[in-house]
């Protein structure tokens, strides 16, 4: 949109999963984004990929208005973060851990850790 900066690192040996994994991933980021194009009123989206022995983990943080997560744990609220249950359960889907931190007046930071297999292709990648 040309009014949010964004910033992207990449660190460590790029994995290549398989596509089913990588589309979820895919969706996931998408989630995390439009969330905070549509929320968020952020005025800056870092997002970080860091590739380790094991596991690949994507951070994307944003420094917009945040808020508070403690309807997420109501039961009876079903409404409230819709695209963050849907961004947890997908996460699950494919093994992967799944978090979210936020307080109001100091943006939102969105983790996913994915184990990676021995039977993953590595290439290379730097910041």
């Amino acid at each position: 949109t040309g009014s949010i900066e964004t910033e992207l690192n990449m660190e460590g040996k790029i994995v290549k999963f398989d596509k089913q994994k990588e589309l979820i991933l895919f969706r996931i980021v998408q989630e995390a984004i439009h969330n905070i194009m549509k929320h968020a009123d952020a005025k800056k989206i870092t997002a970080a990929i860091h590739f380790t022995n094991n596991a690949m983990q994507i951070v994307i943080k944003d420094n917009g208005k945040g808020f508070d997560l403690s309807p997420l744990n109501d039961a009876g609220n079903q409404s409230f973060g819709l695209g963050l249950r849907n961004m947890n359960s997908r996460a699950t889907l494919i093994g992967a851990l799944f978090s979210v931190n936020s307080a109001i007046g100091n943006g939102t930071e969105v983790s996913l850790q994915l184990p990676i297999n021995e039977t993953a292709n590595e290439g290379t990648a730097k910041n």
